[in-house]
């Protein structure tokens, strides 16, 4: 999903059973995001609650970090530990940019066993011990094991042979590429896109050193992040709701699943059928009203779905809608419904009923 920073994940979360019965209920979620907002994002969107428990991941699509590094969430996964995982990895990048290549290489290169999204959780909270180093090699070498020795040759581990041909001006009759290749058999090594792991002396609990509880202890200072700074998890479009208009929903061609299609939302005058106008509109409010927090981009693509053109191709031979300042939508709308019941400007929670009838297009 476009726009998807890479600790994010977006999962297509549906109600089994309203699937039981017949009926699509579902909605796609972005997290990481607030323990409290995730419960209550499941309880209204996805309809959970009552005689209604079980839940499923239908779909999901991913930041290019995440999803590079750690399983593919399962259908029945843990929506809480899928939270927590994102979270860790959320809580790490800046601290150690290297966090993802890390866990990617633990991964890959010493355990093939499938990991749990806590598992990953742990190795992201604890990726300065696992013993990755970068590599220090010129930009045009081209292989893995070039890099290694080159990394060996400027750090000044090479054999005595190799940087006496250096240092004779030499060097360059040397394939690094094979020297490399037998560093690598001699050190116990393995060889990442842009490092390398050490194969030893790893902490027997680098994966299981934190349980649920105490990993939550360790990302909750986030949620309160959010909180204070007015992320996307505090924003109400209700609050920009003007007397006349109301709340419309629709959905986009091509973001749907099987299993149904998110549901996106703008502000439109009663009555109105122009939907661009009023897509346009919403969109310059959000703008507006989120320049004081930095989210807009954010904002946009959970709410209205709207995105930054650079990031949105054409697929399929459905173009992306154009809005304006840099933004479209990445397919056509395919329905649209005002509610039936509009907002109260002076007391968003406060629903009051209006006459007429609902626009669909």
């Amino acid at each position: 999903m476009a726009g998807l920073k890479d600790y994010q994940i977006s999962v297509y979360v549906a109600n089994l059973g309203k699937y039981a019965e017949g009926a699509l209920q579902g909605a796609w979620i972005t997290l990481p995001m607030p323990a409290e907002r995730l419960q209550d994002t499941l309880k209204t969107e996805v309809g959970l609650g009552g005689r209604y428990e079980e839940y499923a991941i239908h779909d999901y699509e991913g930041g290019e970090g995440l999803l590079a590094t750690v399983a593919n969430p399962v259908e029945y996964e843990s929506l809480t530990d899928l939270n927590l995982m994102c979270r860790a990895f959320e809580s790490r990048e800046d601290d150690d940019p290297d966090v993802y290549e890390k866990v990617r290489m633990v991964r890959d290169d010493l355990d093939a066993a499938p990991r749990t999204p806590l598992q990953y959780a742990n190795l992201a909270l604890n990726s300065d011990e696992i013993p990755y180093h970068s590599y220090d090699a010129p930009l045009w070498s081209d292989s893995k094991e070039a890099k290694y020795a080159w990394t060996a040759v400027n750090q000044g581990w090479a054999s005595d042979a190799v940087r006496s041909m250096f240092d004779t001006g030499l060097g360059y009759l040397i394939d690094m590429e094979m020297y490399g290749r037998d560093l690598k058999l001699d050190g116990d090594v393995s060889l990442g896109d842009n490092g390398y792991l050490e194969d030893a002396d790893w902490p027997s609990d680098i994966d299981g050193r934190y349980s649920r509880e105490e990993i939550a202890e360790e990302v909750e200072w986030l949620d309160d992040f959010d909180a204070k700074t007015g992320s996307p998890a505090a924003f109400d479009l209700a609050s920009l709701v003007q007397p006349g208009e109301r709340i419309a929903d629709y959905t986009i061609s091509g973001t749907g699943t099987n299993w149904g299609a998110p549901s996106y939302q703008c502000i439109v005058e009663e009555g109105s059928t122009d939907i661009h106008a009023a897509l346009e509109d919403t969109m310059h409010r959000i703008i507006d009203a989120r320049a004081a927090t930095g989210d807009a981009v954010d904002v946009l693509r959970e709410t209205m779905g709207a995105m930054p053109a650079a990031s949105v191709g054409e697929d399929d031979g459905v173009s992306p809608i154009d809005l304006d300042l840099g933004y479209v939508l990445p397919g056509a709308v395919t329905s649209f419904a005002e509610r039936a019941q509009a907002c109260d400007p002076s007391d968003p929670l406060n629903m009051t009923d209006t006459a007429g009838s609902g626009l669909s297009k």
